[in-house]
């Protein structure tokens, strides 16, 4: 995943996740940071035995895992129900509270951070 906009305004971001649970704001802290217990990240520290997928098999990167796993095309289709364009775009889905909201769904409904207490 290429880096995050540096215009991105994180303070607002911040502020966002500060009125959440714990376990939901460490995750979505993590993908914003692109620190997220995902497998491309777990393999460079030697805790995954794979950068792939468990799904597909591709690298299992925040991008991949929100925008192109096939596992979770269902989800991301409510996804895209809920926030239009917006759902292509971390920084959109990151920058207002609604659509925050929307990624949140989105992430629970998966169940991919359940252990992270999502």
């Amino acid at each position: 995943m290429t880096a995050i906009d540096q215009e991105f305004p994180f303070k607002k971001f911040l502020g966002r996740i500060d009125r959440m649970r714990r376990g939901r704001a460490s995750v979505l802290y993590q993908i914003r940071t692109n620190h997220v217990p995902l497998n491309f990240y777990l393999y460079r520290f030697k805790r995954s035995d794979t950068q792939g997928c468990p799904h597909c098999g591709e690298t299992e990167t925040v991008r991949h895992y929100l925008f192109t796993c096939p596992a979770y095309a269902r989800e991301r289709q409510r996804l895209r129900e809920r926030a239009g364009r917006s759902a292509s775009s971390l920084k959109e889905l990151m920058a207002s509270d609604r659509k925050l909201e929307d990624l949140v769904r989105y992430i629970s409904s998966t169940k991919r951070f359940k252990a992270q207490g999502f």
